[in-house]
């Protein structure tokens, strides 16, 4: 059938498509931090000889050492709306600077109010701030077992009854 055979404008109308298409412009891809090479792996330095790993190109960027987090201090706090309209509304959330955060939510600083704090129950005011933490995943931990009462499994283990656990929510 006519289908199935190639008509030999098919291939000309192809071609002449293809070179009508602009080419794709590809953004070449670049890292912030070093090169992606294995251990052990030989690296040209700045005058063109191959070395081990005990020399490193100037141009080579390393990642800082994660000790910044010792100076950090993670937090975990309540919100509660000063709105007449939305007095039960309430929000926790997790921050390493409070004063900031509660600008954030109040509209005082542009960028970084959560969405929920964002729509109604401003201005908000703190209830409640809970610091100590070793570090951020237990801040984290602790924010959402705060927040998920009736599914933390720390939290029915301190209340001792998982009928109660499910009327605190």
């Amino acid at each position: 059938s006519k289908a199935t055979k190639e008509r030999p404008n098919d291939k000309e109308n192809d071609q002449s498509k293809e070179a009508k298409r602009p080419a794709k412009k590809r953004k070449p891809k670049t890292r912030q931090w070093g090169y992606n090479r294995k251990r052990g792996a030989s690296k040209t330095t700045t005058d063109g000889s191959i070395s081990g790993d005990s020399s490193i190109p100037s141009t080579v960027k390393t990642r800082p050492a994660d000790d910044n987090t010792a100076d950090k201090h993670f937090h975990c706090y309540l919100l509660r709306s000063l709105d007449p309209d939305h007095p039960l509304k309430t929000y926790i959330g997790f921050t390493t600077n409070p004063q900031r955060r509660i600008r954030q939510h109040n509209g005082i600083l542009k960028n970084g109010g959560a969405l929920r704090t964002k729509r109604a129950g401003r201005p908000w005011t703190f209830v409640c701030v809970i610091h100590g933490f070793q570090d951020k995943i237990t801040a984290l931990q602790f924010e959402w077992a705060w927040q998920n009462v009736d599914k933390s499994k720390s939290f029915r283990e301190a209340v001792g009854c998982d009928t109660l656990a499910k009327k605190i929510k």
